[in-house]
């Protein structure tokens, strides 16, 4: 119900390192550049979206709906 809620692909990294925690050890750093990557392969795989950049906006930007 949030208009703009999760718009970008680094909300959604953001959102999903605020509320998880690293298993392995991980810093901070490399707890999001894990989740970035992750997030990065999940847009490939089902998205078809290689070239982005995280302020890049699912709809207006990558025309993901």
């Amino acid at each position: 119900s949030d208009e703009g809620y999760l718009e970008t692909p680094g909300e959604v990294i953001d959102f999903i390192v605020e509320n998880t925690s690293p298993s392995d050890g991980m810093d901070d750093e490399e707890y999001r550049d894990h989740v970035a990557g992750v997030i990065g392969e999940i847009m490939a795989r089902t998205l078809g979206v290689t070239r982005y950049s995280e302020s890049s906006r699912f709809v207006q930007d990558l025309h993901v709906r």
